[in-house]
């Protein structure tokens, strides 16, 4: 059993020492993605806290013109009712 295990041990590091270049390649390609989804993140988190800030700013008035809209709707309202 010993044997087999290093048979599949010096299997495997001739395979690893082969496609050296190959796996170092792609672990730089990963860290390059890693810092790409990083930066993706960063500007998702930025764009979602401005959208915030924009919806905050339009919500106060909205809800102020609604109600004004509102309240003119109920004096149209009563008047009509009064003639």
């Amino acid at each position: 059993m010993q044997d087999g295990l290093r048979l599949l041990e010096d299997a495997l590091q001739a395979e690893v020492v082969g496609r050296h270049d190959e796996l170092v390649g792609q672990a730089e390609r990963l860290a390059a993605t890693e810092a790409t989804y990083a930066s993706s993140s960063l500007a998702v988190g930025s764009l979602q806290a401005a959208l915030r800030r924009v919806r905050a700013e339009i919500l106060e008035p909205y809800q102020q013109a609604s109600l004004r809209l509102l309240a003119a709707s109920f004096r149209q309202r009563r008047e009509a009712a009064e003639c």
